[in-house]
């Protein structure tokens, strides 16, 4: 059988399949497949090319040995200079001879001569404060802030303006006066005292303490504030009494959190020259006759006032020798009469005393003793050349 095939008109052949699914289906999978190769063949991850290989440098250090220098030897030989020792006055024939070290518990404290002898041409002159001492710790407070005010409870802190700018040192007087001072300790009591003062604009009111003990020719004087949880500090003076009136051995400093700071009076060398010594500084002074600190000068004042009242009562000056932490310096209370100090609301006499500053930055101190309250410093006032001030007033006194 013979099949004949007959050419589809090309018009018939595209009607026929486009009406045809398949045909629709066939062509949508193709264009899936087209489109899911082309886009795999985007989303290939290719590795990263491999970091080349960095060449490691190896060293090592081989100490060559050197042939060591030939040793010079200076040309001249400079020989330090040869110092003299510190010899102190003695006290002269007409001068009251020191107590016993051993008195009956019963006798009061005899009054002492205090006037120092004439120096003679052997005595050294006592230094006054270098301004290349070694600072040691540099925390002590001397910015005119609170710290410097309340610190100077016990007598102003010397801080680094003062020791910038310091005037020519000054000599102390010796009294015309054949006469000598009688010294008569103030008995032992606690001193309180209310503080109120001034720092850079911030008033403050605080409570304090001086703490005064006489007991077998010893003494200790402890003063002592503290500011709520803020600020304290205490100031400690232990000693002896001479010919001259009190005679401290140990000073000391604790402000804050700070480390103590001593002062150091070595009066016990029978075989080396007296010295005052500081914890915070590396010279080392002569001592002086009647020398002080910042802390005993009031009791010592109040001694010789007790001793001689006539005598201070009169218009004049008083000069002491006054060691703090890192140096020593003579200090000049000008004495200006009696004046009426209100205390625990009642009226009292009280001689007053004011030492002006010496030097740039220096505070002005002004103190009042009691002439009907045993001569105790009733009121003491610290002043600052920028208008701080801190001042303290008696408000109480209890007797031992």
């Amino acid at each position: 059988m013979i099949l004949s095939i007959r050419p589809i008109p090309r018009a018939f052949t595209f009607a026929m399949l486009i009406r045809r699914p398949r045909f629709w289906l066939v062509l949508l999978a193709s264009l899936v497949l087209h489109l899911v190769v082309w886009q795999s063949s985007r989303l290939t991850v290719r590795p990263p090319p491999e970091p080349a290989p960095q060449a490691i440098a190896v060293s090592a250090l081989i100490d060559t040995p050197t042939p060591p220098k030939p040793l010079e030897l200076p040309k001249e030989v400079v020989r330090a200079p040869k110092i003299k020792p510190v010899q102190t006055a003695r006290p002269t024939d007409n001068t009251a001879p020191a107590e016993s070290s051993n008195p009956k518990p019963s006798t009061p404290p005899i009054a002492h001569d205090i006037a120092p002898s004439p120096p003679g041409p052997t005595e050294t002159p006592p230094p006054m404060a270098s301004s290349s001492a070694t600072p040691g710790n540099l925390e002590e407070p001397g910015n005119g802030s609170l710290d410097d005010l309340i610190a100077s409870t016990g007598g102003p802190s010397a801080s680094p303006r003062d020791k910038a700018k310091e005037s020519p040192p000054e000599k102390a007087s010796v009294p015309a006066s054949d006469a000598p001072t009688r010294f008569d300790p103030p008995p032992s009591a606690k001193l309180e005292y209310q503080i109120v003062g001034q720092s850079k604009g911030f008033n403050y009111n605080v409570t304090g303490t001086s703490d005064w003990r006489v007991d077998n020719q010893q003494f200790s004087f402890t003063t002592q504030a503290s500011m709520l949880f803020l600020y304290s500090f205490e100031f400690k003076s232990v000693g002896r009494f001479d010919q001259y009136g009190l005679a401290p051995l140990r000073y000391t400093e604790k402000r804050g959190r700070r480390a103590e700071q001593a002062t150091n009076f070595n009066r016990d060398r029978p075989d080396s020259p007296q010295t005052i010594s500081f914890s915070s500084a590396t010279q080392e002074l002569p001592m002086v006759a009647g020398a002080q600190d910042r802390n005993s000068v009031l009791i010592q004042l109040a001694g010789l006032a007790r001793g001689e009242p006539d005598k201070f009562s009169q218009s004049g000056a008083q000069q002491v020798y006054v060691a703090g932490t890192r140096d020593a310096e003579w200090w000049t209370f000008n004495i200006l009469g009696l004046e009426t100090i209100e205390v625990a609301g009642k009226p009292h006499q009280a001689l007053h005393l004011n030492r002006k500053p010496r030097k740039e930055f220096d505070q002005t101190i002004d103190v009042w003793l009691g002439s009907d309250l045993e001569w105790y410093p009733i009121k003491i006032k610290f002043s600052e050349v920028n208008g701080d001030f801190l001042e303290q007033t008696l408000a109480n006194i209890v007797k031992y």
